[in-house]
């Protein structure tokens, strides 16, 4: 009811709706209420000036379908019903009458106040002839309103449904507003003045505010205020052209799936209050000359999956995250954004070198891909790196320079075919570095000060030691260096030398499967270092059979420390006579602090003594034949042990004590047959003693 709450007001009934109820215990100024009709209207209190209302409207009556000036009665006079003719000024309304012509022929120049087209089930084309003067068109209601009578240089609203606005019709008018999801379909019209346009909403049927239904490539100057998120979309392909704009605190959507699948923009600018644009359903979006377009480095353009951002020509500073293919073209490209987050299946195509990334921050999740190849050089990449999961790296024809920090709990696996990965940085990430079994040169080289040291796996997925996997001879040590918890496994070569650190593994051959890309299928290999190699750690070796093993390979010497493991991976029990070429040196020193499992087997030892040309050997374990009392001394000998080859006895009052705690009572050496014999004094009193027979290293 509407009244003072008296009875007076019981019959005063509202048979409606109402809706942006407010109420106020005040008289509202006009301004007041034109920002309550227009937010009504238009879903914005700052649209384009109220139209005037409508004087005249399209008759359903004897009407041609013809607009013209004074001459043919297809109009009704809004104020008292009549027939009426077309005058200049007048105001004029287009809307859901029965029986109204929607096909509207303008004939020669019209001048009206202003243009209302409000309908729903009607859809207007307005076509021929021009018009004249600053009329302002508004469109409200669901159905399309199609012009291209051009000459239009008021305002225009599109508070509903789409206008298609071929021939060029609105190139020249004072501003365009598009919101409540209403479309401008730009119908192969180019619009060169840069027209602002205010936006929001993603257009009638989601197609886009902004849309292209005519296939004639339009390069549009356009100044754009983003009112709200904001969709673009088309049929058919539209770019922007140098000195296009786009600003507003919103997010953009580019889909192109309707048809149009691709569209440029070219040395246009993004406003520093642009949140982010995003790119979706397959579709391209193409940039050149882009080296400065956004004034805010932060703004984000993200990729979606299956679509593509391409860029031909020039630089870029804005920030990406690709699920999707970003595609890079030409050399001398500057990458200075914030960041790049290449996301789980996103792609990163460099086809040139000459492309240098210099932002913040390049982030990797697991499996996506960088891949560069086309054309020798190199790319630079000063960004500092950061690996959430592991990075699959394609590289072919020119090298990948990274000189900033790589770091986080990930890593990359790099497939090669030419050039390198060049690391100078003391990266930190922990994650896995596999080296791909391709090329005849270094994959991954360290320079300066570059290392490794985080990294929990490095593994060289080939299937030749002679081939360098890694190259450290452009650090000032010349060394890759295992630091401890870190394991080298595979088979490859190292350019420099090799130092195996306490806690660290070495193990030779194997396969290695990561983010599902196999890598090396051995079950025995060589590492191979071109300069020296210690071992402070633990050497895992697997031995398949008399001479066939895993080995380690070194250029220069070889300086035995740590544990050696050795895995017997034949499906035989080792044997008396079995021989294994572990380790190939120029030289051979030190000794294994251990040797796992103690023994080959029952009755069986490790034989060392040919450690000294790399060779292990199986042999019979020392047996003591005969025990005799003679003349107050105790003397034991026996057989199998190594020709002229050392022994410790060994003794203790206890025969359970730990064999580390035994005590060296004396050295000897075999004879050349490998028998022996000890002879010990008895001390009268003295507790029992036992012995043991123990080669020495």
């Amino acid at each position: 009811m509407i009244g003072d709450g008296s009875d007076a007001g019981n019959n005063r009934l509202f048979n409606g709706g109402i809706s942006e109820v407010a109420m106020y215990n005040y008289g509202l100024t006009a301004a007041q209420v034109a920002a309550h009709y227009n937010m009504g209207i238009y879903g914005t209190t700052n649209p384009p000036p109220p139209p005037v209302g409508p004087s005249l409207k399209w008759s359903p009556n004897s009407n041609s379908g013809v607009w013209d000036t004074g001459t043919s009665t297809n109009w009704i006079n809004v104020t008292n019903g009549q027939p009426a003719v077309f005058q200049a000024n007048d105001p004029v309304l287009f809307d859901d009458t029965v029986g109204v012509p929607t096909s509207v022929t303008v004939s020669g120049t019209v001048s009206p106040n202003s243009i209302t087209v409000n309908s729903s089930t009607n859809s207007f084309a307005i076509s021929s002839g021009a018009f004249s003067g600053s009329a302002s068109l508004i469109k409200q209601g669901t159905s399309t309103l199609t012009i291209d009578t051009g000459g239009l240089t008021g305002s225009v609203t599109i508070g509903g449904g789409a206008i298609s606005a071929g021939n060029n019709s609105l190139d020249v008018v004072a501003s365009i507003s598009i919101s409540n999801n209403a479309t401008l379909d730009l119908a192969g019209g180019t619009f060169s003045g840069g027209t602002p346009i205010t936006v929001s909403g993603a257009g009638l049927n989601g197609e886009g505010a902004i849309y292209n239904s005519y296939n004639d490539t339009p390069g549009e100057v356009l100044n754009i205020t983003l009112a709200g998120d904001t969709k673009f979309g088309g049929s058919a392909r539209w770019d922007f052209a140098a000195g296009a704009q786009i600003s507003g605190p919103h997010n953009l959507t580019v889909d192109w799936s309707a048809g149009a699948g691709y569209g440029q923009w070219n040395s246009m600018t993004i406003g520093s209050d642009v949140l982010g644009v995003s790119v979706t359903n397959g579709s391209t979006l193409g940039m050149t000359g882009m080296d400065t377009s956004c004034q805010n480095p932060a703004t984000l353009f993200s990729i979606g999956s299956g679509s593509q951002l391409v860029f031909y020509g020039g630089a870029f500073n804005g920030s990406m995250a690709t699920a999707g293919q970003v595609v890079i073209y030409n050399g001398g490209t500057t990458f200075s954004g914030s960041t790049i987050h290449v996301l789980t299946g996103g792609i990163v195509y460099m086809y040139s070198p000459g492309i240098t990334f210099s932002g913040s921050n390049l982030i990797f999740e697991d499996n996506c891909q960088w891949v560069s190849y086309y054309n020798s050089g190199q790319n630079n990449i000063d960004n500092a790196v950061t690996f959430n999961g592991v990075a699959h790296f394609v590289t072919g024809d020119h090298s990948m320079v990274y000189t900033n920090l790589l770091s986080g709990t990930g890593g990359f696996v790099v497939d090669y075919y030419n050039n390198e990965v060049v690391l100078s940085a003391s990266n930190t990430y922990s994650g896995p570095t596999i080296i791909g079994s391709s090329g005849n040169s270094p994959e991954v080289v360290l320079t300066g000060n570059g290392s490794i040291s985080h990294s929990s796996l490095i593994f060289f997925g080939g299937t030749n030691s002679t081939v360098a996997h890694l190259d450290v001879s452009g650090r000032s040590d010349q060394t890759l260096t295992l630091a401890s918890g870190q394991t080298l496994a595979g088979i490859g070569g190292i350019n420099g030398s090799l130092v195996v650190s306490p806690g660290a593994t070495l193990s030779p051959s194997g396969s290695n499967t990561t983010i599902g890309i196999t890598t090396g299928a051995n079950s025995t290999g060589a590492i191979a270092a071109s300069g020296a190699v210690t071992l402070n750690g633990t050497t895992v070796l697997k031995l398949n059979g008399s001479g066939v093993s895993d080995e380690v390979q070194a250029g220069a010497g070889i300086t035995y420390g740590g544990t050696l493991s050795l895995v017997n991976i034949s499906g035989a029990p080792l044997a008396v006579g079995n021989s294994f070429q572990i380790f190939s040196g120029s030289s051979y020193s030190g000794s294994f602090s251990s040797i796992t499992p103690a023994t080959p087997g029952p009755g069986l030892v490790w034989s060392t003594n040919q450690l000294n040309i790399g060779v292990l050997n199986v042999v019979a374990a020392p047996s003591i034949t005969s025990v005799a009392q003679s003349s107050g001394n105790l003397i034991f000998s026996g057989t199998n042990g190594r020709s002229s080859g050392t022994f410790h006895v060994l003794t203790a009052t206890n025969l359970t004590t730990p064999l580390t705690n035994w005590v060296i009572l004396s050295t000897n050496s075999f004879n050349t047959n490998g028998t022996f014999s000890v002879t010990n004094a008895i001390t009268p009193g003295a507790k029992k003693q036992f012995y043991l027979i123990q080669f020495a290293p």
